[in-house]
């Protein structure tokens, strides 16, 4: 088992690793281009930050609050979740393409739009967008907008494109959108590109700028913007929007509240579940370098029907795992009351030096479970199912919270604290894939002993419970095959002995507990009431004489002895 576990780790922590490496790579590659940290160990943390949050499925506004330069890098996923939201809204778009004609663009039957996403670090400086912040060239026609506009020479005369966008239609449209967190003047320039509202601006010079020859006097060329758009700056300006969608926060709540919409649910948990299985799905589509692969470049295509099928199945996975998580919070807080409960009992009904050791135990009992509860975050309710049901099922059909289940559980783990206590070296074996609750204790100079407890909630004798310990001993491969000795303590059995004449085949006469069956000579039931009585006794000596812990446990070593021996 323990191999097997390793390797199933081994892997989880390749497929990490591999999409770790696909991220950390994305994002450098953003901060080359847009050129927004130049401290490499500021860079660093932050991409650490980033990738953890994202593959750990935590991003959250609050996550997001520390990191300043690499913000852009998710905020291009956000605006691209965003459009595929609103796909499934308004129906205007058929699919999304991710960042293979540009950052994104938007397909309909006869018409695509094309958004650049820019960014400003979002650190409490204002940076507002100018005219000349969009048009400023460098080396070419390498503007934010020249870039923007120039996708329809990309698309209409690279062979890449051909099969992923069908431009045959004669009424085939174009859009440009220019998608920023960026704020403007809104009696500006550009305000008129985000509205249209009125007549443009007197001082607007965009289409006198970018229709300007711009000469690369190092290489001694020069670039004219309609060599590769023949329709002319101003026919592309009547088709270009600025559309400002605000800081992180606020699309990424944008964004929940558009899942709530489409799932018709106010629940903003169970929205904000939906976004981060949404936001994996999209980081795991988009991560493949190669794509000269025609079924990579099909990665990036995301279409309206698709992203609905995901919400669908999303909204189903995240119901469950709320359900999950709200059921852990209940059992929890039961299995809480429970210690509460049991550390109450003990502090008022014994005495010392033995209460201190049950009080220890309890402590010990309670911190196990907790314990085990970082690596399995379905602890207690695989305990419950051992406990009650002879299985390691992950949900559970029984509510704790009622009363008489909780005095069962309550009584359950009394049992376990009362046992573990007369051992000085013990552990749970919560970790194993079996369908028992397994418990180690061994002392100096003596034999380990192996434990294990049912509970028959009064629903079974003594008798019935040998058959149905049998029967899970059976699917169980540890204790099908462990030659140890197994104590199975039975709590809470029905009383009355329901008489059979075909188990009573199976049971050894003159036995009082005897073995389950002769096929597991090894396992033993002893009804827990045997532990009780047991420290009832030690209990009432101790509050008239001083009982040494070696005398306590000589004998109850000795009595357990007679007690496995009679099975």
């Amino acid at each position: 088992m323990g191999e097997i576990e390793n390797e199933v780790i081994k892997k989880d922590l390749s497929q990490k690793e591999k999409m770790s490496e696909g991220i950390r790579h994305e994002i450098l590659g953003f901060n080359e281009v847009n050129k927004v940290e130049d401290d490499p160990n500021k860079l660093s943390k932050e991409i650490d930050i980033i990738i953890n949050s994202l593959l750990d499925e935590e991003i959250s506004s609050e996550k997001l609050g520390g990191l300043i330069a690499l913000r852009g890098f998710i905020y291009q996923y956000y605006i691209a979740i965003y459009h595929m939201l609103n796909m499934l809204e308004e129906g205007e778009w058929k699919s999304l393409i991710y960042e293979y004609i540009d950052d994104i663009a938007l397909l309909g039957e006869d018409k695509i739009r094309f958004i650049q996403v820019k960014t400003e670090r979002e650190d409490g400086s204002t940076h507002s967008l100018t005219q000349s912040s969009i048009t400023t060239r460098d080396k070419k026609l390498d503007s934010w907008l020249d870039k923007l506009f120039l996708n329809k020479y990309e698309l209409e005369q690279n062979e890449k494109f051909k099969g992923i966008v069908s431009t045959g239609k004669n009424q085939f449209s174009y859009e440009f959108e220019l998608a920023t967190n960026m704020t403007y003047d809104s009696g500006g320039i550009l305000a008129y590109y985000n509205d249209l509202v009125g007549d443009k601006h007197e001082k607007d010079k965009l289409e006198e700028t970018i229709s300007k020859t711009f000469k690369n006097n190092k290489e001694k060329i020069e670039y004219n913007f309609t060599d590769y758009i023949s329709d002319g700056v101003g026919w592309c300006l009547e088709r270009f929007r600025i559309k400002h969608y605000g800081r992180t926060e606020k699309v990424w709540f944008d964004i929940v509240n558009k899942i709530m919409n489409l799932i018709k649910d106010n629940d903003f948990e169970l929205a904000k579940r939906i976004f981060q299985k949404i936001l994996i799905n999209v980081l795991q589509r988009t991560h493949n370098d190669n794509l000269e692969e025609k079924d990579n470049k099909k990665l990036l295509i995301f279409s309206s029907s698709e992203i609905r099928l995901w919400i669908e199945e999303f909204e189903k996975d995240a119901r469950n795992a709320l359900d999950e998580k709200r059921q852990f919070k209940l059992l929890a807080a039961e299995f809480d009351s429970c210690f509460e409960e049991l550390h109450s009992q003990i502090e008022s009904t014994w005495v010392n030096p033995w209460k201190n050791r049950l009080i220890e135990t309890l402590l010990w009992v309670k911190a196990s479970l907790y314990k085990r509860k970082d690596s399995d975050p379905h602890v207690f309710e695989r305990f419950v199912n051992r406990l009650f049901f002879l299985t390691n099922e992950r949900k559970i059909s029984i509510d704790v919270k009622k009363r008489l289940n909780s005095i069962y559980l309550l009584n359950s783990i009394r049992n376990i604290v009362y046992f573990m206590t007369f051992y000085e070296e013990r552990y749970f074996l919560l970790d194993l894939d079996t369908n028992f609750i397994l418990k180690n204790g061994w002392n100096e100079g003596a034999n380990k002993q192996l434990f294990s407890i049912y509970n028959t909630r009064e629903e079974e004798t003594i008798i019935v419970c040998r058959e149905l310990i049998e029967q899970s001993i059976e699917r169980c491969s540890l204790l099908s095959t462990t030659k140890e000795d197994v104590c199975f303590f039975v709590v809470d059995s029905k009383e009355g002995i329901k008489t059979n004449r075909f188990v009573k085949k199976k049971v050894s006469s003159g036995a009082e507990y005897p073995k389950v069956t002769n096929k597991y000579s090894n396992v033993k039931l002893i009804d827990s009431e045997f532990i009780g009585k047991f420290l009832n006794e030690v209990n009432e000596a101790l509050k008239d004489d001083m009982v040494s812990y070696e005398q306590v446990l000589d004998s109850w070593l000795e009595d357990l002895k007679e007690k496995i021996k009679k099975g």
